[in-house]
């Protein structure tokens, strides 16, 4: 169904008749921690989102409503609960969903277009709930709410098309000239617990390779077997001590607790858990099991790290088959039988597994880790672990790098250093807001602080460069001219593009890694004298080429996961119609 502007009627209405305009309860950052609960401030970035923090005891704002920053005037829908900073306030009302809301946000802004709102003359809620919002309108000349959302999800799919056909064709050029068309998946865990689960699957497919016999032992015979106990969690206090429940993630740990005087509280150490869903993981500290969570240790020998991580896999063989409507019990457990292998005597043989995981450890852990991180770098957030066959790959296209030949190169060597041209501090920008980027030593948006227009008195900076925070050691590539805050750096090479750039930057960024913010910041001077390292040509110069092409492969592999995302939510779509 076509769904345009022109096929309904529209009317203004007096927002304060249709929206209920609340002051949000501000909160300062730096009396919040690090949560999950969206920290809203008067940014005009990132959907106003300035971090997640704990919101424990703090007045939440309710979701599905429109967020507005009384000094910068921007609309935001807010689709999950969440706090705020100072001078903000939010729009509520019931029709309010994901697709309304980005609807009348688009319209809440139009109508304060060339009105001055913004620092020095805030939009705040008296002066907001006053003024007249025009809105389509339904039969009944009340705001058309089916409307505004179907004409929403309209521009959705087109938008979505759009993308497709974007990336199809990135994906189409790139093949053209012979880009790396391999495509991983992209999920992590922890990263200890992520490396663990890469040295287990390994070891588990070169097992069977080994000269070694074996003989199954039932788990009764070899480990003593405990169990952990219920505890109402309202009974528990934040604490140091990790509580392991039945989940496949953050190895088994749900929360922290404190130590409880309770008969049911049970702990143990240097173990292994099971859980009655089939969950395995190994603890080293004291932990506290949850009901139905069972814990083994070797009999009269004490258990250690390596051998943990030979028996895991093997105890996941069997491990595997229980769920809700078939649980592991403890009487269940303890009947299981596990394959080993056996030394002279037919026992265990726990010096070969122990050594046979150091080994693996030693030729694997350098490469799981730089693996982890390059799954790490392209940042894509779906749920799963390690991936023995996407490692395998991964090995083979390291071969391309271990082939470079490396070379350390001071920054002055390479780049022409400059302090920036304009240093405008944000209370002397002129208020007109424009297409220039004004770059600050914000780590987040590429370093954007805000859109601004030409600034009489001031020079702007060329682009194609790399900008570097002072203080806050930030580094980003600027692919058009800009205007910058105090303390910014510039980093000029006419060689500098926009992959090379991002490559260099990760080296600047680990070079950078010993400042703070104070007296040992990034200043000109060191960054002259500071050393990167970087892959060279046969004339021993940067092989700009090397690193251009190095990153579009990157490029390529998170191309494909993006049109991949899309085309389902575009099939979804088409099923739904």
């Amino acid at each position: 169904m076509k769904v345009s502007l022109d096929s309904v009627e529209w009317k203004e209405f007096k927002i304060s008749g249709i929206f209920e305009i609340v002051n949000s309860k501000p909160y300062h950052k730096t009396s919040l921690q690090k949560g999950f609960t969206p920290y809203i401030t008067r940014t005009s970035f990132n959907n106003g989102l300035e971090c997640c923090v704990k919101s424990d005891g703090l007045k939440i704002n309710p979701r599905n409503t429109i967020s507005l920053g009384a000094e910068n005037a921007d609309f935001f829908y807010q689709e999950l609960e969440y706090i705020t900073g100072n001078k903000m306030y939010y729009l509520k009302n019931k029709n309010i969903n994901r697709y309304t809301g980005l609807f009348l946000v688009k319209m809440l802004q139009s109508s304060i277009k060339n009105c001055g709102f913004g620092y020095g003359k805030g939009l705040t809620g008296t002066r907001l709930k006053n003024r007249a919002l025009l809105l389509p309108v339904d039969s009944k000349g009340d705001p058309h709410w089916q409307f505004m959302e179907d004409y929403m999800k309209t521009i959705e799919q087109k938008y979505i098309e759009d993308i497709l056909n974007y990336y199809n064709k990135k994906l189409l050029d790139n093949l053209m000239t012979g880009g790396d068309t391999s495509c991983s998946n992209l999920s992590f865990r922890d990263k200890s617990i992520f490396i663990e689960d890469g040295l287990m699957k390994i070891a588990l497919e070169n097992l069977k390779l080994e000269d070694v016999e074996w003989r199954e032992f039932k788990i009764s015979d070899v480990f003593e077997i405990y169990t952990g106990a219920l505890i109402n969690q309202n009974e528990m206090q934040q604490g140091k001590f990790p509580r392991i429940t039945a989940t496949d993630l953050n190895n088994g740990i749900a929360f922290f607790t404190d130590d409880l005087k309770h008969k049911n509280f049970r702990t143990l150490e240097n173990f292994i858990s099971i859980s009655f869903l089939g969950s395995v993981f190994y603890h080293k500290s004291k932990v506290s099991l949850d009901m139905k969570i069972h814990g083994i240790k070797i009999k009269n020998k004490e258990l250690n790290y390596n051998i943990a991580l030979f028996l895991i896999p093997l105890i996941k063989k069997f491990a595997f088959k229980y769920s809700y409507g078939y649980q592991l019990s403890t009487s269940v457990l303890k009947g299981q039988k596990l394959l080993l292998p056996i030394d002279s005597k037919g026992d265990p043989h726990w010096r070969f597994m122990e050594d046979y995981m150091r080994a693996i450890e030693k030729e694997h852990l350098e490469k799981i880790t730089a693996y982890y991180n390059a799954k790490l770098n392209e940042s894509n957030r779906r749920s799963g672990g390690f991936d023995l066959v996407e490692y395998k790959k991964f090995i083979q296209n390291q071969k391309q790098l271990e082939n470079v030949k490396w070379k350390e190169f001071a920054i002055g060597e390479i780049f022409e250093i400059k302090a920036t041209l304009s240093g405008i501090d944000k209370n002397k920008l002129n208020g007109k807001k424009g297409n220039y980027p004004y770059i600050t030593r914000s780590d987040k948006t590429n370093g954007i602080d805000d859109f601004i227009d030409k600034q009489n008195g001031y020079k702007s900076n060329e682009a194609n460069v790399i900008t570097i925070g002072l203080d806050t050691q930030t580094a980003f590539y600027q692919n058009s001219i800009f205007y910058t805050g105090q303390n910014i750096q510039i980093l000029k090479n006419d060689q500098l593009n926009k992959y090379n750039a991002f490559f260099i930057i990760v080296e600047l960024k680990k070079f950078m890694e010993k400042f703070n913010w104070g007296g040992n910041g990034a200043t000109l001077a060191r960054l002259k004298r500071g050393k990167i390292l970087l892959p060279i040509d046969p004339k021993g110069n940067p092989n700009w080429q090397f690193m251009e092409s190095y990153i579009k492969d990157l490029e390529l592999k998170k191309l494909k996961n993006i049109k991949d995302y899309y085309q389902k939510k575009l099939y979804k779509y088409k099923n739904i119609s």
